[in-house]
């Protein structure tokens, strides 16, 4: 089977990281998943923002934490210009303003920063979230380079109405047996970590593999060939035009 393709902070070659334009772009091309990041703002509202800080996606002009501005202040910056001036005035979105989107088909990876906020909270708000949204997509993964977090994440879980399935991140392979002894079956792997004896040993635990972030073409190449479940890229065009489906 071809894996999945999975949009790495949206369609984010193509547009700015973690913004509806690069959501939007990702929908269009009919991807299996679309990646996305969280963290808190000041008040406790789940954000989508990969950085601690503005810093990077306002061009150096702002270098202010996101845990230090509030949720109607954040979306008050332009994240779109350092990208390009086609996105001037783009700006960062709430958790919440993603389920106004038709999901059609397309599943939803949420990946939960690590921050100085108490993994409980953070788990929580995320929830509520996803417990109040009138419409979710097609299926929802939650991942996380923390295991506590995931540990978190399962707990909360086992109480909601939302069905999640959890994936760890890791570029680190010790990582994988912290994963496996909190009963995660999926993994997103470092590309440059990955090698066709791993692939096999994780495969032969039934531990479902999809790797980041996979955007150069000999290495799509390659990882297609080693089985692979899924492949996460900023340039989700280029997955569609080396993969035979």
């Amino acid at each position: 089977m071809s894996p999945k393709i999975i949009a790495h902070r949206g369609a984010s070659g193509e547009a700015p990281e973690n913004t509806l334009s690069a959501i939007h772009a990702a929908l269009r091309k009919s991807v299996d998943f679309i990646e996305i990041d969280v963290r808190l703002s000041k008040d406790g509202v789940p954000v989508v923002i990969h950085d601690d800080s503005i810093s990077r996606i306002t061009g150096d002009l702002h270098s202010l934490k996101v845990d230090e501005l509030l949720s109607h202040e954040i979306r008050e910056f332009d994240v779109g210009t350092w990208f390009g001036e086609e996105f001037k005035g783009e700006k960062i979105p709430l958790l919440s303003d993603l389920f106004a989107f038709d999901w059609a088909h397309t599943g939803l990876m949420i990946e939960i920063k690590e921050s100085l906020s108490p993994d409980a909270v953070v788990v929580e708000a995320v929830f509520k979230v996803l417990e109040s949204a009138e419409k979710l997509p097609s299926e929802l993964v939650i991942g996380s380079f923390s295991p506590s977090i995931l540990a978190e994440v399962q707990r909360r879980s086992a109480s909601s109405h939302v069905k999640v399935n959890f994936i760890g991140i890791l570029e680190e392979l010790e990582f994988i047996d912290r994963f496996s002894a909190i009963g995660v079956t999926h993994l997103a792997i470092w590309d440059k970590m990955l090698s066709l004896s791993l692939i096999q040993s994780l495969k032969e635990r039934d531990i479902e593999i999809w790797s980041f972030t996979v955007d150069d073409i000999d290495m799509i190449h390659l990882l297609t060939s080693m089985n692979l479940d899924g492949l996460i890229s900023n340039h989700p065009d280029r997955l569609y035009r080396n993969i035979n489906f």
